[in-house]
């Protein structure tokens, strides 16, 4: 992307949309660079991997209302120190909770997905007292997904 002048700002509305992934990437780095010149970019957009990618301050408007104004940190930080951990297991579950944490969703029997607050169980108690409750042959944990994270602000 080539600019006959170096913009103090620049707005674009959806800059991904109904790209590929190398175009959208391309963009992505194009802005980042000009960005890092002293070009200011405001970005509408639904495309959370722009947000991610892009975005040091975040604005969320739900039915014209600001609902959220600050960091993309303070963002990923608004449902508190929740992390999820995906199980899968050797034998079917079919509960609603593992050792005390509700399953949030499952593919099936021998996939689970649980959302802990590190805030209430640190993740090493948590893991340390789910060995004695599960089988497990798998195990991830990270952050929450930013979708979840806009989901909840807009719902709440």
């Amino acid at each position: 992307m080539f600019m006959l002048h170096s913009p103090e700002v620049v707005f674009l509305d959806e800059p991904t949309i109904g790209l590929d992934v190398i175009a959208k990437n391309k963009i992505r780095e194009v802005i980042s660079e000009m960005n890092r010149n002293g070009t200011t970019f405001i970005l509408t957009t639904h495309d959370l991997e722009d947000v991610e990618q892009l975005a040091d301050n975040v604005i969320i408007i739900n039915h014209g209302k600001k609902v959220f104004d600050d960091t993309l940190d303070k963002l990923k930080n608004t449902l508190g120190s929740k992390k999820m951990i995906d199980l899968s297991l050797s034998k079917p579950f079919t509960g609603s909770e593992i050792n005390g944490v509700p399953v949030i969703s499952g593919d099936d029997e021998l996939h689970v997905l649980l959302e802990v607050d590190t805030s209430q169980r640190s993740i090493t108690e948590f893991l340390t007292t789910l060995s004695s409750c599960a089988d497990i042959t798998d195990i991830s944990v990270r952050s929450l997904p930013m979708d979840m994270i806009i989901t909840r602000i807009y719902t709440e």
